[in-house]
């Protein structure tokens, strides 16, 4: 979990600011100043105490897994997630994991590639990348795998259909 504590947040910049730091460059003074009233209209709308960033992780022998980030998207320009992933890739080695697994990428390390960014980001983190082979389905009875595939296309669409009326009612 990741919190901040708004106040402080808002002591620390304005500290920034007194300290004529910003003094030579009028763009970065106004920029911090406007820092501060956005924490200040966040500390109006959430509290003082704020969780930004949750996960969930597991941990098994010398291997952990990053199953679920979430964060605030309120709270974008804080980069929660990055220093929760920072905490626990730390808190994982202090407990003897040797892999962390942030979930893959798309395999492609191209810039052009649309999910680059993703590759990037978890790059940041001083990653060595393995690559696993995928899965296939073995199809001995090919009338049972057809149907199978069949009905689970089914099912999902009744969900789907279920759930759009069922969010309509609520939102109604």
């Amino acid at each position: 979990m990741t919190e901040v504590n708004l106040s402080v947040y808002i002591t620390n910049l304005q500290e920034e600011i007194d300290s004529n730091k910003y003094r030579k460059d009028p763009e970065a003074l106004t920029s911090k100043k406007q820092e501060i009233i956005n924490a200040r209209q966040l500390k109006a709308q959430y509290g003082e105490q704020v969780v930004i960033a949750v996960g969930m992780f597991v941990r098994y022998a010398h291997k952990s897994w990053d199953l679920y980030t979430y964060n605030r998207k309120d709270f974008n320009n804080f980069k929660a997630t990055d220093y929760l992933h920072a905490f626990v890739i730390d808190d994982m080695k202090r407990h003897g994991v040797r892999l962390y697994d942030m979930v893959g990428f798309s395999g492609v390390t191209e810039k052009r590639d649309p999910y680059y960014g993703l590759y990037d980001y978890k790059r940041s983190f001083g990653s060595d990348f393995y690559e696993h082979i995928g899965q296939f389905d073995y199809v001995i009875d090919e009338k049972q795998y057809t149907w199978f595939n069949q009905t689970q296309y089914q099912i999902k669409r009744f969900r789907r259909k279920l759930f759009r009326i069922l969010y309509k009612k609520d939102k109604d």
